[in-house]
């Protein structure tokens, strides 16, 4: 049964990259057929968006032992988080001033989130992906990437 979930699992990927890529608008048909061009190289590289610097350094911004209250009817639960945010070096001291806020945010979000939300077994995805689109959305922080290093659900 493992060997079904794990091949099942590497064909959803790989079908899921290929998809992913004709998205961005690479030809993934070169890639097989073997008809791929130095021109087509090249037209890749001028569409690419300027926006996108890969050399801004970032820092790591801890944000541990997050204890969130979740309530159900009468029966209250706690969610406990550890968390790193990543942000360009020049914006580390003013994220590091806007921490209670951040923590705030969070605990206003997830304490209203549903029971089957945590019981989900794609719980910690989902709680990274929700953070990930919270804090794009919360542009004046300037968080690049959020890690999920530790969330215990009781």
């Amino acid at each position: 049964m493992k060997i079904v979930i794990a091949v099942l699992a590497s064909v959803l990927l790989t079908v899921g990259a290929i998809i992913g890529l004709s998205f961005a608008g690479i030809n993934v048909g070169g890639m097989f057929s073997g008809d791929s061009s130095e021109q087509q190289k090249v037209e890749i590289i001028k569409d690419a968006p300027q926006n996108f610097d890969l050399n801004t350094p970032t820092v790591e911004v801890p944000l541990h032992g997050m204890l969130i209250p979740i309530t159900f009817s009468k029966r209250q639960s706690l969610l406990l988080l550890d968390l790193y945010l990543y942000t360009p070096e020049s914006n580390e001291a003013e994220l590091k001033t806007h921490i209670p806020k951040i923590k705030n945010q969070i605990l206003k979000v997830f304490s209203l989130k549903p029971a089957e939300y945590f019981r989900d077994e794609m719980f910690i995805l989902n709680l990274q992906d929700d953070l990930d689109y919270m804090f794009k959305k919360e542009k004046q922080w300037r968080v690049k990437e959020v890690l999920v290093t530790k969330a215990v659900y009781q």
